[in-house]
């Protein structure tokens, strides 16, 4: 399964590992089992951990897909949803990018593009110092 996820309910917060390929349809999956997750909450703090992500097969067009099905349901929830992005390769790192400047500016999502697992985790107020911690706390 190329996306790992897990819900930390007590510190609200939503940890995705990204794993291998990563593709459209991987992405819709592990989205639809966040929301179907019984620890899920709106405005959980996600923290999306896209280091062992080696290819993305998905254009840019698939990706506004993507964020076309995700829109609407976070600007329909009642809070601020925080989602922290970190990918420390060139490749997910553009790919991020592109999905924050896809996002654009929804007053109910805030996304931050990282390159770093301590300014990701910093940013989520989460107390790991690494992403390795994070995971061992799973």
């Amino acid at each position: 399964m190329p996306f790992e996820l897990a819900i930390l309910p007590d510190c609200r917060t939503v940890y995705a590992r990204g794993i291998g390929c990563i593709t459209l349809a991987d992405l819709r999956d592990s989205y639809a089992r966040y929301l179907d997750n019984p620890a899920y909450t709106p405005g959980q703090t996600q923290i999306f951990d896209l280091e062992a992500v080696v290819d993305v097969d998905m254009d840019y067009p698939q990706m506004t897909a993507l964020v076309a099905m995700t829109y609407a349901s976070y600007a329909a929830q009642p809070m601020i949803t925080h989602a922290a992005l970190y990918a420390p390769r060139d490749l997910t790192f553009g790919m991020a990018r592109m999905f924050e400047l896809a996002y654009g500016d929804n007053p109910h999502y805030r996304i931050l593009v990282t390159r770093s697992a301590r300014e990701a985790l910093d940013w989520c107020g989460y107390p790991a110092r690494s992403m390795d911690e994070l995971r061992a706390c799973l």
